[in-house]
């Protein structure tokens, strides 16, 4: 007992008040600055005290200014907590019940509602008003002493009339408005849900004894608040998360949410009903301030489209990545034993010598992300020789001129050098007999190469084609595999189809009408293949830079994918990755050459992918022309062309590098030409063919720039 009054007396001069104590076990006194708001559990243990400091937020819908919580940056909040906070705590609630009270629109309604019944009663007033100047202008319009307070009534009347007229638009358009409040207030009780997502830090513990308490109280409160500015309020609201947060003003709430839950918000709204003198409204109001109501589907409201978001799915599955993470294959897991050597598998940073095999027929269907630069062409290749290999038909849709290379035999020193590292022999390095085609359109002769391929794969190049036109002959290829393999099922593959750089294929990268009309068909081609393919034997693998591309309308397109491959990518592909890997962020930090390579067959494993014994280069205009059967130019003309191709190289060089189209008298410098004539006859060359557009910037001197065509 005294140590309680001093206890209590002490943190009173500290500015906090008593809350409650927790009996069971040691004793434990819990404490509240309403100022600082600021939690303190007292422990008394011997003849000590520890003492402990808590400061709690809840995450909102909205900022104050308006700006939206994005459900995408709640993992990024969980893992921010996680490297800045040595002990975190995180609370998670979920209703269906909800209140109408809560329901985004209700203020609104209210307030339209409310603003409805005084305009009827201005109505009213004003319409009453003029009635009776009516009445008395009609009952002296024939004594003429009266004309000059006849015409003040009469502009009376006037101004009544406007102010009736507007009143009744403003009524027109409240009602309106009401409705469709009202429509989506219905949706919302129906497909709506509220979260609450709450967390808190926790200060180290503290030892003093009973007579220095309010000193530690001291020290302990300077601690959270010093992690309060510097670590909440600087860095979490001021960084690149656009998540809100409010302080928790109201400690009773989150004990009992901890304790035993939240009140339901639909509950509490019936239970005020049935018992009226029960005055719920202080946890009404706590409640509604730390709610997020949210559509667990997507809801449309005269044209305007509200998406789905699942706060609570996606906050809980970010917990569990960190409870219950899958474990990579062990050297006692059950590996596949044959099929496409893929390369050997990663112990951490260490390569070893256990070989990670995909068997084609567990393929079934793939895709490969990653920045540029992180080897997902030699990953493709890798399964297209692999099929080639293992006499599977083989079709490659190539937007540039890079699977040209699958017929040439890699003959890079650095390349080569690699061989020993996979057992592999540097001589077995080699080019495969291949259709290599350039068409522009879908003539007899590419609807033979997809129907017979004469045993052996076929790549179409689209280089030079504009998006339009790529899209739309590339969809039609699509269709016209489908149909022909639709023809008879198959227990295995028997065609596989890798779609290189495929984001250059969807609609997040298109811009006019023709374009997007012509990628939708690609994207619904691509989808019919992925959903139905797999019975007639025929399956897609898209290599792409980021799996973002597949998302909205095409999302299905990566959900059907069985294989998937993630190599080297940004923090933003991370979210999609943490389904498959116990740890996405590994993937920011994959060297190139390296991939985590997914498949229900084994799981995930990191693995070291093998050089392709086919070369993996982008050919020039001249080498093209040679495999197309083109006859040798003379000299003078391959000088020029030697020219043109090295111009080529710089323009796509510098767009890959900076994404922004280089200044021609640079690009001249580069390549040593310093005739005007020559620069001219170069891109003039180089536009006829379709390989570069150029474009005059409108500043000083009017310079012009070039950009490459994809």
């Amino acid at each position: 007992m005294a140590y309680q009054a001093t206890a209590v007396d002490a943190m009173e001069s500290c500015g906090f008040e008593f809350l409650g104590m927790l009996g069971l076990g040691h004793e434990t006194r819990l404490f509240w600055h309403p100022g600082k708001r600021v939690e303190l559990a007292v422990v008394q243990h011997s003849d000590s005290l520890l003492v402990k400091g808590m400061k709690k937020y809840f995450v909102t819908g909205q900022s104050k200014d308006g700006r939206e919580t994005y459900v995408r940056d709640l993992p990024g909040l969980m893992r921010y907590m996680e490297d800045h906070f040595p002990e975190a705590h995180l609370y998670l609630g979920f209703f269906r019940d909800l209140s109408i009270r809560f329901v985004p629109g209700a203020p609104e309604t209210e307030a339209a509602a409310t603003r409805l019944t005084r305009a009827s009663e201005e109505l009213q007033t004003i319409s009453a008003n003029g009635a009776k100047h009516q009445k008395i202008i009609t009952a002296l319009k024939d004594v003429s002493e009266f004309g000059e307070a006849s015409q003040v009534l009469r502009t009376r009347v006037k101004k009544s009339d406007q102010d009736s007229a507007a009143l009744r638009s403003e009524m027109q358009s409240l009602r309106e408005r009401l409705t469709g409040l009202h429509e989506m207030m219905a949706q919302y009780r129906e497909h709506g849900r509220a979260s609450a997502l709450a967390f808190g830090y926790s200060s180290p513990v503290f030892c003093c004894e009973p007579q220095s308490l309010a000193a530690t109280v001291d020290a302990v409160v300077d601690d959270v608040m010093n992690t309060h500015h510097t670590s909440v309020r600087q860095k979490l609201e001021g960084g690149q998360l656009q998540v809100f947060i409010e302080e928790l003003s109201f400690p009773w709430m989150m004990y009992s949410a901890e304790a035993v839950g939240l009140y339901a918000p639909g509950q509490i709204e019936r239970l005020a009903a049935e018992v009226p003198s029960i005055d719920l409204g202080e946890i009404e109001e706590a409640l509604s301030s730390m709610l997020i109501v949210s559509p667990a589907e997507d809801i449309d409201v005269r044209g305007h489209r509200t998406p789905a978001k699942r706060i609570a799915a996606q906050a809980f599955r970010e917990f569990l990545k960190r409870v219950d993470a899958v474990e990579p294959p062990s050297t006692g897991t059950r590996l596949p034993e044959e099929g496409v050597l893929i390369g050997h598998i990663m112990q951490g940073s260490r390569q070893t010598d256990t070989p990670l095999f995909l068997p084609l027929d567990s393929l079934v269907h793939g895709y490969c992300s990653g920045i540029s630069g992180s080897g997902k062409s030699f990953l493709s290749r890798v399964i297209a020789e692999g099929a080639i290999a293992d006499g599977r038909n083989l079709v490659v849709l190539d937007p540039g001129n890079q699977w040209a290379g699958l017929l040439l035999p890699e003959d890079r020193s650095d390349v080569l050098a690699r061989f020993r590292e996979f057992g592999m022999d540097p001589s077995s390095a080699r080019g495969f007999p291949a259709n290599y085609c350039k068409p522009d359109s879908m003539t007899q002769e590419v609807s033979s190469r997809l129907e017979d391929p004469d045993g052996q794969p076929t790549v179409f190049s689209f280089k030079g084609l504009p998006k339009a036109n790529m899209c739309d002959l590339a969809a039609k290829m699509l269709q016209h595999l489908f149909h022909t393999h639709a023809r008879s099922e198959s227990d295995g593959l028997r065609t596989l189809v890798i779609i290189e750089e495929a984001h250059r294929f969807t609609k997040l990268r298109s811009d006019d009408d023709t374009t997007k009309k012509a990628v939708a068909a690609v994207e619904d081609a691509i989808d019919l293949i992925a959903r139905e393919g797999r019975k007639y034997g025929l399956n897609v693998f898209l290599v792409s830079q980021t799996i973002r591309d597949f998302t909205h309308s095409a999302a299905t397109i990566r959900q059907n994918t069985t294989t998937k491959v993630f190599m080297r990518s940004s923090d933003r592909e991370l979210d999609y990755a943490a389904d498959y890997i116990r740890d996405p962020r590994q993937l920011t930090s994959l060297q190139p050459g390296e991939a985590i390579v997914c498949n229900p067959l084994f799981g995930s494993v990191k693995v070291r992918v093998r050089p392709p014994f086919s070369k993996v280069i982008e050919l020039s205009a001249r080498d093209s022309a040679t495999l197309l059967g083109g006859a040798a130019s003379p000299s003078s003309t391959t000088a020029a062309s030697d020219e043109a191709e090295a111009l080529l190289r710089v323009v796509e060089d510098h767009y890959r590098e900076t994404g922004e189209p280089i200044i021609m008298s640079h690009a001249m410098i580069k390549i040593g030409v310093t005739s005007g004539r020559k620069k001219m006859a170069l891109v003039n060359t180089l536009e006829r063919q379709g390989l570069i557009r150029t474009q005059k910037l409108k500043k000083l001197g009017a310079p012009r720039v070039l950009f490459p065509v994809e």
